[in-house]
């Protein structure tokens, strides 16, 4: 693969550096004829380190974003703002790595050997300004919020000690679930009973439910889902659909919410989830594909 430079993202506070440092970020230093440049990413937000890194992007760079999905997160969307000709590789580096698994790239060795492919990532577009943009999915609601579950210090020391298993992520998921499952999490007005809001457009939603890898290329269409999982049954029937076929819901070039007033919802982008007040929500696909780079088989 022909490249300028590359363009190291990582996270030096991340539970995994140190795996990061030894794995990549030492073995592209020492290899010969590669230009390499780090890029650290800060404790403030994922726009204001996409903004930073879209800032010193160049034609022919390649950017290797070695972490979870909000270090991916990051690297997709400094990508697309420095509107330079770069590609995109992504290592798995984080609990869930749902943009990694979709490339199939596992190490350095992969990701030169790859090959670019277009791929058409999600936009979020709120009060008719883009927000942000994912790879694999958004989420509005009570799924977006049950995230802190996976942020919690004594979840989070079980993840590094390798219980990153199916089991562990739903029965974290289950608990937090039973102790939120009578809240608002949608406006009653608009949504009646509705708790979640979906647009899934890549391989898998938290490395645990099923989404279609297809829609990741295609360049109109994601699935989009609204759904009661505030029951037992509800949630029990979604997660055995989502996890042994795929999200239940329709395949949509767009998606548009309408709350009738400002209205402070939680909004995920591939675990990276904030509360947002808005008016209104669209998601839908980018017209324009980013070059990422996919393992060859």
């Amino acid at each position: 693969m022909k490249f300028k430079r590359i363009i190291l993202v990582f996270n030096p506070r991340s539970s995994k550096y140190v795996r990061v440092r030894e794995e990549v970020l030492n073995p592209l230093m020492k290899r010969e004829g590669v230009l390499l440049g780090k890029f650290e990413v800060e404790p403030t937000n994922v726009d204001e380190n996409a903004s930073r890194l879209a800032r010193i992007l160049e034609d022919g760079d390649l950017v290797i974003t070695a972490g979870g999905d909000g270090t991916a997160t990051i690297g997709l969307n400094g990508v697309v703002q420095s509107k330079q000709d770069v590609k995109f590789a992504v290592l798995p580096y984080g609990n869930f790595n749902d943009t990694a698994r979709l490339l199939g790239c596992r190490n350095v060795d992969e990701i030169l050997d790859g090959k670019a492919r277009e791929i058409y990532p999600l936009v979020a577009e709120i009060d008719g300004r883009v927000w942000r943009r994912a790879t694999c999915y958004f989420t509005i609601g009570m799924l977006a919020e049950s995230t802190e579950a996976f942020d919690q210090p004594s979840t989070r020391k079980s993840l590094r000690k390798g219980k990153q298993g199916m089991f562990f992520s739903i029965w974290t998921l289950f608990k937090w679930w039973w102790r939120n499952r009578k809240r608002e999490f949608l406006p009653k007005e608009i949504f009646g009973r509705k708790t979640d809001i979906l647009a899934v457009n890549g391989k898998s939603v938290a490395k645990i439910m099923k989404g279609d890898p297809k829609t990741a290329y295609s360049k109109d269409k994601f699935i989009a889902s609204v759904q009661n999982l505030r029951g037992f049954f509800g949630i029990a029937i979604f997660m055995a659909k989502s996890i042994l076929f795929h999200v239940p819901g329709v395949r949509k070039k767009s998606l548009k919410i309408d709350f009738g007033k400002r209205t402070k919802v939680e909004i995920q982008a591939e675990g990276e989830y904030v509360t947002k007040a808005m008016t209104t929500l669209k998601i839908y696909k980018s017209d324009e594909p980013v070059s990422m780079v996919t393992r060859r088989k």
